[in-house]
C-alpha cells in the first residue's frame, strides 16, 4: 500500500516551544514531521506526489509571502492545533492547491467553505 503524502508549510520556529509536547502525543512528529501548518491532507500517494513537485514548485512560487501569528490554541475532535491570525490566508492557499488537484479532499472529504 502507497503511503500518503500532505502539503505542509513548515514552521520551525514553533518548533522550541511544542517540539516535546508533539513527540509525546503527535505520531507525526516521531518520524521527523516538522510544526507545520497543513494546507492539505491527504494530498497524493506519496510516490505520485514526487511527480507534482514542478507543478507545486510553481504554484508554491505564485504565493506572496506574509507575516502571521499564531494567536490561540484550537480542538480538532482529535488533536489541538495552534490557531494562526491569517487563517483565511491559509484556507485561500488550500483552495488554490484544490483548484490543481480537486481530487484531493482535505482531511476525508471535509469541505472549505
Amino acid at each position: 500500500m502507497a503511503r500518503e503524502s500532505a502539503l505542509i508549510i513548515p514552521i520551525p520556529e514553533v518548533e522550541v516551544m511544542v517540539g516535546a509536547l508533539r513527540l509525546q502525543y503527535d505520531a507525526a512528529a516521531r518520524p521527523g514531521v516538522p510544526a507545520q501548518v497543513t494546507l492539505l491532507y491527504p494530498f497524493r500517494t506519496a510516490q505520485t506526489a514526487v511527480g507534482e513537485i514542478k507543478t507545486l514548485t510553481d504554484v508554491c512560487a505564485s504565493i506572496e509571502t506574509f507575516p502571521f501569528s499564531f494567536t490561540g490554541v484550537r480542538r480538532f475532535s482529535a488533536t489541538s492545533y495552534l490557531h494562526p491570525d491569517r487563517s483565511e490566508t491559509f484556507a485561500q492557499m488550500t483552495r488554490a492547491v484544490l483548484k490543481m488537484w480537486p481530487a484531493c479532499k482535505p482531511y476525508g472529504r471535509a469541505l472549505l467553505t
